[in-house]
This record gives structure tokens, sequence and C-alpha cells, in this order.
């Protein structure tokens, strides 16, 4: 009788125990459940709010304070490909072509029809060397819009890194009136193979002027090193570099003298 006596006592202090536990973990689930809910049934206030956060992040001019608006946009709204894209384009800005090639995949994850996202990633891949990754992502962005004009700008940039030099310069011969970029590009080519006689004027005041220093100049050192610029610009390495390293071997004693150009010749390793 003592026994059984001790063992209604353990059992009537087990109970509020158990129930405090059952009340406890039925609390947590009722606050996660509402949580859930609650971001679901507030999916749009989160997307105006990423939108705003993006568009300061836009305007800001402190890098870090971008990249802190950008990642707080990711983290309310983990399915909008915008904040992947402008966290990539910021990336892209620092010339970090493998952490921006990441982004622009995971923005293409949530948005597979987005142009600009293929061909920011397109751009990144090359940058990167990486051309036998760029065949596919070329495909889709063909299927999307063939007539684009970055595309076609695209496929010469591919032919420039194979030396297609004269397909490149058939390619933009088809643009060179619809953008500055792809006139700037076309007269390079023309610039760099030293076909001055056939070079149009153009309407673009720095464009032109550049033209113009080329065409005029009777400085090799000059010509090469300043276009190997113009190129590097553009993040044409291989190109700049090579035009660059013409322009050194032209006269070595001299262009060691040449402190204007000692950061281009550090810059491609001379």
């Amino acid at each position: 009788m003592q026994k059984e006596g001790k063992g209604k006592i353990l059992e009537t202090q087990e109970k509020p125990k158990r129930n405090r536990w059952r009340t406890f973990l039925i609390t947590i689930l009722i606050i996660i459940l509402f949580f859930i809910l609650a971001w679901f049934l507030l999916k749009s206030v989160r997307q105006d709010y990423a939108a705003y956060l993006i568009d300061q992040a836009q305007n800001a001019n402190d890098q870090q304070q971008k990249a802190l608006l950008l990642y707080k946009a990711k983290i309310i709204t983990p399915t909008s490909a915008a904040p992947y894209f402008e966290l990539g384009k910021l990336s892209y800005e620092f010339e970090n072509y493998e952490i921006a090639q990441k982004y622009f995949v995971s923005a293409l994850k949530r948005d597979q029809k987005n142009k600009q996202f293929y061909i920011y990633l397109i751009n990144s891949l090359i940058n990167q060397d990486k051309f036998l990754e760029v065949s596919k992502y070329m495909e889709k962005l063909e299927i999307l819009n063939p007539n684009d004009p970055e595309i076609i700008f695209l496929k010469a940039r591919l032919a420039l890194n194979d030396n297609q030099v004269d397909e490149a310069k058939e390619l933009l011969s088809d643009i060179k009136n619809r953008g500055l970029k792809y006139e700037t590009y076309y007269a390079l080519i023309l610039l760099s193979e030293g076909n001055f006689a056939i070079i149009e004027k153009s309407s673009n005041t720095e464009l032109n002027s550049l033209i113009n220093q080329i065409t005029n100049s009777q400085n090799k050192i000059f010509i090469k090193a300043r276009l190997g610029l113009e190129w590097l610009k553009f993040r044409e390495k291989t190109l700049g570099c090579g035009l660059i390293k013409e322009a050194k071997n032209i006269d070595p004693d001299t262009t060691q003298k040449l402190n204007t150009y000692q950061k281009l010749f550090n810059y491609c390793d001379l």
C-alpha cells in the first residue's frame, strides 16, 4: 500500500511537467506557424521593400553600403532574381568575375527568360576564358531574341578571343551603327590593324578624339600602347596586353625609360 501511494504521488508530480512541456511545444509551433503564414501573406510587402533596398543600393556611392543593402534584399526575397543580379553586377564592376558568375547563375535559376542575366553571365565567362561554358548559355540566349545586337556583339567578342579578327570585324560591321560600344570595338579593330584610311569619323567626341590621336601620330610605341589601353578598358586583356607587348618590343631601351607606360607593362606582366 505504501509503494502504491508513492507511485500515485510521482504520477501526480509528472503530469504537470508533461503538461508544461506540451504547452511549451504547442506555443513554439503556433509561433512558427504564425511566422510562416506571415512570410507568405506579406510577400508583396517584402517584394516592395526589397525593390526599395535595391533602388537605394543603385544610388549608393559607398560600395560596402551597396552590398549590404543588396544582401538584405536577398534575404527577405530569396526567390527573387533581382538581388542576385545586382550583386553579380557589383562583383562584375570590381572584376570579380568568378563571384559575379555565381550570382548570375543564381539569378537565372529564378528567371530563365531575362536576356540581361545571360548577357552578363556570358561576358563574365569570356573574361575568365571559360569558353567551353559559354555555348550552352549562348544557345538559350539566341532562343530569346536571335536578332539582338548584343548577341552579335558577344559572338564578336568570342571571335576576338579566338584570334578570328576578320570574323569579329564582319560581325561588328553589321551593328556598328546601333550603339557606341559596337562602333568603338569596330574602330579599335581597324586602328589596331593600321587601317587608318578606311576609318570613319565618329559622332562621339571621345571616340573621334581617339581616332584623331592614333591616325595623326607617327610614334609607333604610343599607337600600340594607346590602343592596348583602350582594349584593356573593355576588359579585352589578350588583345590589350598583346599590343602593349608589341609596344615594349619596338624599342626596349626607350620603353624602359617611359614612366607613362610602366603601369601598363606591369599589369600585363611584361
